[in-house]
């Protein structure tokens, strides 16, 4: 359960045609499919904005049912009521072995709901996202969170940093497992060892976001350009697009020379960004719960340049033995960060090569599978349903 990129299913035969995009969401199927490769049959249960009417198809080893969700947040009046009455309904027509829930929110909330056995998997800390980007919904959120997460008897988490907030923040049920996102073994193939000569490129791929934290980002790179105009910067994410709110504030403040903003790409579109137009990777955002982004480019052999003090950051860059770590608050700091990998080969070669030697060890997809499967075999036999029969949300 959870927010899918249903468009990545095509190929197992899934009719996307008149459902919309939705929250694109692509590891998620890509774990679905390595469990259908494995044997597995598969339910999907899922939400999706805009879409006129709910949607079901099937064939013999894999399911799809997406709800609606309401438009002008209205679902926050009542903690997703509808919605999670309808995923509800979904999974007690499906009747899986077991259930598992990504987020610690509405979805995590229907799969308690629902009486099978469930494993929620701890994506972000609500208490987190509310401090780095505060605003209605994200108070909304904390507080959603604050009431159900204490409640889940069987917790993952996406990395230590993400355990270790759990446990600080909350009486849990049980210790949460650690299991970290994972890259698919087609990723790494399609790795270019030799790059075409081209102005030095950083990529970053983020967002027009406090928590993403670009405005230094942007200062840093113009310093940079100051003393070295044959590097250049690009930038992928919404708020990224040519005219867009990045490029209107970077203008204002003297601060777009060298700056492509590329603007929203698909999952697809910014891997073969990063194999072939980018030379170094540089990751301002202030937090991360793991950091998918940054994982994915050190899968390209990329070096990459982000926060020592931005949550799990430091543990995916083994305490900067394969990446570079820097204040990402201060604009001097990245800029002497990405001046240096930039101007030293040889520390940039190290760094994308036991990056890569990293991701391709620690964060398969394969592995990632195998311990999801050993965990929810371990949820299901030991179903209580007592504890999660009467589960209501006072909101």
């Amino acid at each position: 359960m959870g927010p899918i990129s249903l468009h990545l299913l095509q190929d197992e035969g899934v009719d996307v045609t008149s459902t919309p995009p939705g929250f694109q969401y692509a590891f998620g199927a890509y774990l679905v499919r390595e469990y259908l490769r494995r044997g597995h049959e598969v339910s999907v249960v899922t939400t999706i904005h805009r879409l006129p009417s709910p949607y079901s198809w099937s064939n013999d080893r894999l399911s799809i049912d997406a709800v609606p969700t309401r438009r002008g947040y209205l679902f926050c009046l009542d903690a997703f009521r509808s919605e999670r009455r309808q995923m509800i309904a979904a999974l007690s027509h499906r009747q899986p072995d077991v259930v598992h829930a990504q987020w610690t929110y509405e979805f995590a909330h229907a799969a308690l709901g629902s009486g099978f056995p469930c494993l929620v998997t701890a994506r972000d800390s609500p208490r987190q996202i509310y401090r780095h980007s505060p605003s209605a919904y994200t108070l909304y959120k904390k507080f959603y969170g604050d009431w159900l997460i204490p409640r889940i008897p069987h917790l993952t988490a996406v990395s230590p940093y993400m355990r270790q907030e759990l446990i600080d923040c909350y009486t849990l049920q049980s210790r949460p497992v650690v299991i970290p996102n994972g890259i698919r073994p087609e990723v790494f193939a399609s790795v270019e060892q030799v790059r075409p000569a081209r102005p030095f490129t950083f990529t970053t791929v983020a967002g027009w976001d406090p928590r993403k934290n670009p405005e230094p980002l942007l200062t840093a790179f113009s310093e940079l350009f100051r003393r070295h105009p044959d590097c250049r910067l690009h930038l992928i994410g919404r708020g990224f697009e040519p005219g867009g709110p990045a490029a209107k504030w970077a203008t204002g403040k003297g601060f777009s020379a060298g700056v492509l903003y590329v603007g929203h790409l698909s999952h697809a579109d910014v891997l073969r960004h990063l194999r072939d137009h980018t030379d170094a990777f540089v990751h301002p955002t202030l937090e991360e719960s793991f950091g998918s982004s940054i994982l994915e480019a050190m899968s390209q052999r990329l070096p990459v340049i982000a926060g020592k003090d931005s949550g799990a950051v430091p543990w995916i860059l083994d305490d900067g033995r394969v990446g570079m770590l820097v204040d990402v608050t201060s604009p001097e700091s990245l800029c002497s960060g990405m001046e240096r990998v930039m101007t030293d080969a040889a520390l940039r070669e190290r760094y994308a090569q036991e990056g890569f030697d990293r991701a391709a060890s620690s964060f398969t997809l394969a592995t990632v599978a195998e311990r999801y499967l050993s965990v929810l075999g371990d949820v299901q036999s030991g179903r209580d349903t007592a504890a999660v029969s009467t589960l209501q949300c006072p909101l």
